[in-house]
């Protein structure tokens, strides 16, 4: 956890991504404790030129009361909220926090870049699909111990059968296929929204985004003319989504 050294308001957490800046068109942030103050939590996202963040400021996120649970932004608009934007060469971006009765504190932050699908998954599929890990020891008396590891994970199998590019001029082959590019052919872990409309927080704002890592291979064999097949499995990362209810 990153956190300043007093609860003067408002904090802000900086960001120096050097030269020559990335890219994003979303935001996330993943543990805090902002869901635990009395006081009504603001946090905005803010990008500039420079160091100072007297030059070429905007404010590209927002939420007016933050509380329990993650927060991913996906529509980056100016103004924070009016429309989904996108944003290269950003060297020097801010969290601001405003109206704590105690010190923040934060645990994760992502700037990202979205890969969306056309369609959802392939049916058969189990959009609840939990796990938990245990280990349990039986004394010869017959008593059960059981040691929990985790609980509420969520699992996603998934498959997908892209036909490339569709009347939105979406095509999840080049998806799928750019996506696990990004990921570094599936070794390192990303962000997963099932379903952006259903889980909306509020427009553009989800609480529902589980940081998952992906097996570490793609095959797309072709199943036709046009037609391929793929099957992907994620599984969540701690924290997870359900213990923050």
């Amino acid at each position: 956890e990153t956190m300043p050294d007093n609860s003067t308001t408002p904090n802000y957490l900086l960001f120096d991504f050097g030269t020559p800046g990335i890219a994003f068109d979303s935001v996330a942030i993943v543990g805090h404790n902002f869901g635990s103050m009395l006081t009504t939590v603001s946090v905005d996202i803010q990008i500039a030129n420079d160091t100072a963040f007297s030059s070429g400021l905007r404010t590209v996120a927002t939420l007016a009361s933050m509380t329990t649970g993650r927060v991913c932004w996906l529509s980056l608009g100016i103004p924070a909220g009016a429309s989904f934007e996108a944003y290269t060469g950003v060297q020097y971006a801010r969290i601001k926090i405003t109206g704590v009765d105690r010190v923040p504190t934060i645990g994760q932050v992502i700037f990202g870049t979205r890969y969306q699908m056309s369609q959802r998954s392939n049916v058969p599929y189990d959009d609840q699909e939990f796990h938990s890990n245990v280990v349990d020891f039986v004394s010869q008396g017959g008593h059960l111990s059981r040691y929990v590891r985790h609980s509420g994970r969520r699992d996603f199998n998934l498959a997908w059968t892209p036909t490339g590019a569709d009347a939105y001029g979406l095509d999840d082959l080049t998806t799928l296929r750019s996506w696990f590019s990004a990921i570094e052919y599936g070794t390192k872990p990303f962000l997963f929204i099932d379903q952006p409309e259903a889980e909306k927080h509020a427009t553009g704002i989800t609480k529902q985004a589980h940081y998952v890592t992906a097996a570490p291979d793609l095959a797309l064999p072709a199943k036709g003319p046009s037609e391929r097949s793929g099957a992907f499995s994620f599984s969540e990362i701690a924290p997870f989504v359900s213990s923050e209810d």
